[in-house]
């Protein structure tokens, strides 16, 4: 595990199709927020979860918005991500 990021998590990230750029700003914001996470961040707890929080990036690449959802779990220590959704949504048309 890397930042509170599991191996098997990263590779799910890496499999999503981001440009190397693309992946190095989404992790660099992820690792930024897990490492002191916000109280607002911290308060968006899982519906179906309650030892996590819901943390939401948007990165847009190539006309294409991807919508990462983070699950990170915060009860026992520091921040882990135990679940990650990705989708992705068409961006701003020229």
């Amino acid at each position: 595990m890397h930042g509170g990021i599991p191996r098997w998590i990263s590779r799910e990230i890496g499999a999503c199709g981001f440009s190397r750029d693309a992946l190095v700003r989404l992790l660099t914001r992820v690792h930024q927020t897990l490492s002191n996470p916000p109280a607002e961040v911290r308060s968006n707890r899982a519906p179906d979860r309650a030892d996590c929080f819901v943390y939401r990036a948007i990165i847009l690449e190539d006309l294409i918005w991807h919508v990462c959802t983070f699950f990170v779990n915060d009860q026992a220590g520091d921040p882990v991500v135990v679940d990650f959704r990705h989708e992705t949504k068409l961006g701003p048309q020229s």
